[in-house]
């Protein structure tokens, strides 16, 4: 009876506390009520215990020692769960919406990490200043490969399981911002439907990632993408080259644009498993959140843009010619490997009547001209007519991809590689459909 009588205090005194702050609670009571509802169900309880204890087990001193130490453990655990709990709820009450989303993120696999280009999608790397973070909830699910830190949620499997592989190199037009399933980016779209034509064994990999330009592609591809072995590389690369011809003096390096993301202040920080459980170390991390600025990545990574009234005259002045330069290099060094290359031109529709947004697509139109330079001088494939095919109707923004866009664009590389000889293969050159292929050496048919 007295075991009963100590089992039913410490449940009656737990579920006090939990009726007091429910799990996920966000209610805005004073924080002193909160307190002591907790603090007098765990004192009741604890004394009720020891009541119950002393006098049930008179004549067992052993038994009376055993009960009072497990109510005390009973009694801390209330303390250590029950208060940090309260405080808890009460912080997430008044916390800004974006704290509370970054917290739900981490916590509870929320939407937050779907906001474009938001630094808590990123971590720091040592050699290409940011990466995705493979810890990253995007749009409520993980989608980011630890291992190559590119979005894609299938596990990839060895090159010598795999029949024909692609790998699409880009910005966030290729990584799919602003579509917030994998299944619906164009890359994921392609594989499908070469799977559906040729067998399982066919990949196309999503190497895209949101604001890395063509000199991050080249790295990203050096040091981690190189290992997939690809038979043939998309390159939908040149947009985010526009941005360094914007700012200052054009260095090859782009050093005039970019800076050095010191992330640790502005990237979400990593969550430990086991504590998580624990409202005492939420409540921590929700403390470490507050303390740190969420933003998009430009805004720590990219120098400051100068008035769009100088772009015309940065352009003018910052050509495509390191652009250009880049990209043979990548090209060159594909092709050496013995890959497949086809570049795709960028698609750029000014949505506005805004003087900036018609310069910016004016110099993507550079990049495309430059980029069907060194196709022609390489002899890979340029898929001019790509770009021409999309209307402001495919597009969420300027640039990036809505449903309609991102199947439109899968369907049109689907054709060409079909139309090619599909799957293209890495043992010969693929033609391009629009034109014939040009010699590398003497840049004629």
């Amino acid at each position: 009876m007295t075991l009963f009588l100590i089992l039913l205090a410490i449940i009656g005194g737990s579920a006090t506390v939990f009726w007091a702050v429910p799990p996920g609670s966000q209610s805005a009571l004073p924080l002193p009520v909160y307190l002591a509802v907790v603090l007098v169900a765990a004192l009741a309880s604890y004394a009720f215990v020891g009541i119950a204890a002393e006098r049930g087990f008179r004549d067992h001193p052993m038994m009376r020692r055993l009960a009072l130490a497990l109510t005390s453990l009973g009694f801390c655990v209330v303390l250590l769960q029950g208060i940090p709990a309260v405080l808890l709820a009460h912080r997430l009450a008044s916390s800004p919406p974006k704290v509370r989303n970054l917290y739900d993120q981490i916590f509870n696999g929320g939407t937050a990490g779907g906001t474009p280009g938001l630094s808590a999608n990123y971590i720091p790397h040592p050699y290409l200043d940011f990466t995705l973070n493979p810890q990253a909830v995007y749009m409520g699910e993980r989608q980011f490969d630890e291992h190559y830190r590119i979005r894609r949620k299938e596990p990839i499997r060895p090159r010598r399981e795999v029949a024909w592989r692609a790998l699409a190199l880009g910005g966030s037009t290729t990584f799919g911002e602003m579509t917030a399933r994998e299944e619906d980016t164009w890359v994921y779209r392609l594989e499908q439907k070469m799977r559906a034509a040729h067998g399982p064994g066919y990949d196309v990999i999503n190497g895209g990632v949101g604001g890395y330009n063509i000199i991050e592609n080249f790295i990203h591809y050096l040091l981690m993408l190189d290992e997939l072995e690809p038979d043939v590389v998309l390159l939908y690369v040149g947009i985010n080259d526009v941005h360094p011809r914007l700012m200052g003096h054009l260095e090859r390096d782009y050093r005039n644009s970019r800076l050095a993301w010191r992330g640790d202040e502005h990237s979400l920080p990593p969550v430990n498993p086991f504590l998580s459980r624990y409202p005492l170390y939420r409540y921590y991390m929700l403390r470490l959140i507050e303390r740190r600025t969420f933003d998009h990545l430009y805004a720590y990574v990219q120098r400051p843009y100068p008035p769009d009234s100088e772009w015309p005259e940065a352009l003018q002045r910052n050509g495509t010619e390191i652009f250009q330069a880049h990209l043979e290099n990548l090209v060159r060094l594909l092709l050496a490997e013995g890959r497949q290359v086809i570049i795709v031109p960028q698609v750029d529709l000014p949505r506005t009547t805004l003087a900036a947004d018609r310069v910016f697509a004016q110099a993507v139109a550079e990049q495309n001209a430059a980029s069907e330079i060194v196709a022609r001088k390489y002899g890979v494939p340029y898929l001019a007519s790509v770009a021409s095919a999309f209307t402001v109707d495919d597009l969420i923004d300027n640039c990036h991809f809505n449903d309609a866009g991102n199947e439109k664009m899968a369907t049109l590389l689907f054709q060409y590689l079909s139309s090619a000889g599909a799957p293209l293969r890495a043992d010969r050159r693929g033609l391009p459909a629009e034109e014939p292929a040009v010699d590398a050496t003497t840049g004629r048919p």
